[in-house]
């Protein structure tokens, strides 16, 4: 990325100028100004140490489903999965995904029993971070689940939380 590999805006600016001009079927569809505002807003990404691309960016965990899986003894395990899930299906929360412990072992993303992995899907369903929407169908590879938004959790205090349950899902 251009971003990376200049040492100043205007620098950042001229190297997209040129592929504008050189590299653009229709140069004069894409202003100067319009330029300078890509070049803004990519420098100012850098200047924040926001430049993400593949696998170098960066995925949330909210502190409130933290303090709801806290509660469970198996606090790690499901912590790992939770991790996992938010990786793959954070930025897109309505995704339907399939939860298959053997297949996440075998890719290296998790490495629990099968009895743990049950165990820790159980934890997220029970402290409302997943909830399953689809039952089990023939050749489908397992139940449809998704993930909720730990907003649902609402702090009592430092320590504590209640799980709402969500209305019209």
């Amino acid at each position: 990325m251009y971003a990376r590999s200049v040492d100043t805006l205007e620098e950042l600016n001229g190297n997209l100028e040129w592929d504008r001009t050189e590299e653009c079927s229709s140069p004069e569809t894409i202003t100067i100004k319009e330029v300078e505002g890509i070049s803004s807003w990519a420098w100012k990404l850098r200047l924040e140490n926001r430049l993400f691309e593949r696998k170098n960016s960066v995925f949330e965990i909210n502190r409130l489903a933290m303090a709801a899986l806290r509660q469970y003894r198996n606090f790690a395990e499901a912590l790992a999965l939770y991790t996992c899930l938010c990786e793959a299906h954070g930025h897109r929360p309505e995704t339907v995904f399939r939860l298959n412990g053997v297949a996440m072992r075998g890719a290296g993303l998790l490495n629990l029993s099968e009895r743990k992995f049950l165990a820790a899907r159980r934890t997220l369903e029970n402290a409302g971070l997943i909830q399953q929407v689809q039952s089990h169908r023939a050749a489908k590879h397992g139940k449809g689940f998704c993930l909720l938004a730990p907003q649902r959790l609402i702090a009592r205090s430092e320590n504590n939380c209640a799980y709402l349950p969500a209305r019209g899902l």
